[in-house]
């Protein structure tokens, strides 16, 4: 019998996307600064920043507040410093245009 390791499952996320990038974040393996997303989980106040493009099927518009569903899936042997997740849109459950 194998065991069941839970951080190497796919689970599924409600993700509350900011209106507006944080710039000057540092993509993951690299040492370029980028204007990131300020993601906050839904129910959650805790914040975490990706760079634009990192959620799969999602085209990111400044100036509007987003709720997404998305896939979280464990990335097999990622960089030392890199993502160790992907992330893929199922559902755009809200755009809010915010000034």
């Amino acid at each position: 019998m194998f065991g069941c390791n839970k951080d190497s499952e796919d689970r599924i996320e409600v993700l509350i996307v900011s209106s507006k990038l944080v710039p000057n974040g540092t993509i993951p393996s690299s040492d370029v600064m980028v204007d990131v997303m300020e993601l906050t989980k839904e129910n959650s106040n805790d914040k975490y920043y990706i760079a634009l493009g990192k959620i799969e099927g999602f085209e990111y518009t400044e100036g509007y507040e987003y709720k997404l569903k998305v896939r979280i899936s464990p990335i097999d042997n990622p960089p030392m410093d890199g993502y160790t997740e992907s992330y893929k849109l199922i559902e755009v459950i809200y755009m809010i245009k915010r000034e």
